[in-house]
């Protein structure tokens, strides 16, 4: 079974990442087909190494992904957001946290690469990446999201490495500029 598949499986795709916070994502042209894959977030397939997978046991993600060079992609999109209280600091804070439980080590395993920034749909939002143990294997994943005010959305690739290696990096950039979200 892949990384992803067992990442999927087992549920441990929980970790939060770095948020932009309430700014709207504007939809952009360009791509046709892009059915809703969770409201309001849309997935363009077409010319993608992406290809959606059906659902598994994880309630969290609200699509999966797989693409062709073995990482993952997942959306998950919760009803949480800034006027509840959230916060940047919270979110990191149960980032690294998430993914030391779900390796069963310390916060101080986890691997957290200064904050970047990534387009989806005409909009720069920040992209976390982190990587830590899990099932014997160590997994990197790069998180975009988008914090408002009540909602919280989470553009995630994940990859069976150590680093954010380039391979994991386009993947990563391929998976978001097919991403569009519906205002």
């Amino acid at each position: 079974m892949s990384l992803p598949a067992r990442l999927f499986a087992l549920g441990l795709c929980l970790a939060m990442p770095a948020l932009a916070q309430g700014q709207p994502v504007k939809p952009a042209g360009g791509l046709t087909d892009c059915p809703v894959a969770v409201a309001p977030v849309r997935f363009c397939e077409a010319d993608t190494g992406f290809h959606r997978m059906p659902q598994a046991i994880n309630p969290d993600v609200n699509a999966f992904y797989e693409h062709s060079t073995g990482a993952a992609g997942m959306l998950i999109v919760e009803t949480v957001g800034t006027a509840d209280g959230l916060t940047l600091q919270m979110v990191r804070q149960n980032l690294i946290q998430n993914l030391a439980d779900g390796g069963g080590v310390t916060t101080d395993a986890v691997l957290v690469w200064p904050e970047q920034t990534a387009s989806v749909a005409g909009t720069t939002l920040p992209t976390m990446v982190y990587s830590g143990p899990i099932n014997g294997t160590r997994a990197t994943y790069a998180n975009t999201v988008l914090l408002a005010p009540e909602r919280l959305i989470q553009l995630i690739t994940v990859n069976e490495a150590d680093s954010y290696t380039p391979l994991h990096l386009h993947a990563h950039s391929e998976f978001l500029a097919h991403i569009r979200i519906d205002p």
